[in-house]
């Protein structure tokens, strides 16, 4: 087998119908790179056709799990073979993914920024999403609209203001640090495992960060999902889903791991008693205080883009703080004083 360039990585259960058309698109996408693009596929005990279609397909490398083990286990083992075999630049997409289909192959395009710049660890995708549209919920994403009226989101997922790779292509360099980084000497894990189904993607931004790596966000690059992907997480009157029950438990569960590790993704300042909540000391999720400004007044720790090199580190403060390469000219959002450059 050649060696292949891309490895795209997925978990999947029973979803056929999606994942034909997920492989005819990422073929599509990978342009003239589709000879030396593998997709990484581990099943948790399909038994809809998918494992026979799997075994069928050439570019397929199929890891049977047999059952569902949570989406962190899937996709570290994918990852696993994906390293195995070299490849340069590793995907992390859904298995029900459509890409846009609009002007260059966008994996093309993918491998192109990366090749361009070596800072850039990763290739942050935009997809879409069923949600609220911005004008009820305040969101600022583009608005676009499904046959019937339902609206989309496009959107690249971020936590703190920064872009984290919920859906696409990482440099494999960056990708084994972070993995290192978060436990697995073998540099495969990009996903953190203690992580059960949600959150790994986050806490695996949060590192590639970090560790000095910038995630490019690619607004011109699209993937959309089907819409049961986000319509059918939820129990219907009278509806009982045991599967759905505990997947939901686990989603609870990981999001508060990656809160006691990160901070919560809504806050962009940390407080005295967010120190004795995180074990006694006042600790940036970002730069660990070396980036960020102190309100003695307050007590307040900012993350905050001024002098440290981040860049949208703080939009939320950007209109109500002033921005300044000059640490004395900086204030507090909330209380106006000068903030001190945190030691």
């Amino acid at each position: 087998m050649t060696t292949p360039l891309i490895g795209m990585c997925f978990g999947t259960f029973d979803r056929l119908p999606h994942l034909r058309e997920c492989l005819a698109s990422i073929r599509r996408a990978a342009g003239d790179l589709a000879p030396r693009t593998r997709c990484y596929l581990a099943d948790g005990g399909s038994t809809d056709g998918t494992l026979e279609y799997l075994r069928s397909q050439p570019d397929v490398t199929l890891i049977e799990q047999g059952e569902l083990l949570g989406a962190t286990r899937a996709f570290c083992a994918a990852y696993r073979r994906a390293i195995d075999d070299h490849c340069e630049y590793v995907g992390t997409f859904n298995d029900d993914i459509m890409f846009d289909g609009h002007g260059h192959p966008e994996l093309v395009r993918a491998v192109a920024l990366l090749e361009a710049d070596e800072s850039l660890g990763a290739v942050a995708f935009t997809s879409d999403r069923f949600r609220t549209p911005p004008e009820v919920n305040n969101d600022p994403y583009e608005v676009a609209f499904l046959p019937g009226g339902k609206p989309i989101t496009f959107r690249i997922e971020q936590h703190h203001g920064r872009a984290y790779m919920n859906q696409g292509l990482a440099r494999r360099a960056a990708h084994m640090a972070v993995a290192r980084a978060q436990g697995d000497p073998t540099g495969r894990d990009y996903w953190d495992q203690r992580y059960h189904t949600y959150g790994a993607d986050s806490a695996s931004g949060c590192w590639m960060w970090r560790l000095g790596w910038r995630i490019h966000e690619a607004h011109d690059l699209r993937v959309h999902e089907h819409i049961p992907s986000f319509i059918d997480i939820f129990d219907e009157p009278g509806e009982v889903d045991p599967l759905r029950d505990r997947n939901n438990l686990k989603a609870a569960e990981d999001g508060a791991r990656f809160v006691r590790e990160w901070g919560d993704p809504a806050r962009l300042e940390y407080s005295r008693e967010d120190a004795e909540r995180y074990g006694g000391r006042m600790l940036c999720r970002w730069c660990a205080g070396r980036g960020c400004f102190v309100c003695d007044a307050t007590g307040l720790l900012i993350h905050y883009p001024a002098g440290t090199g981040y860049i949208n580190c703080a939009p939320a403060f950007t209109s109500d703080a002033t921005t300044s390469s000059d640490p004395a000219a900086v204030t507090c959002p909330k209380c106006r004083s000068t903030l001190r450059v945190a030691s």
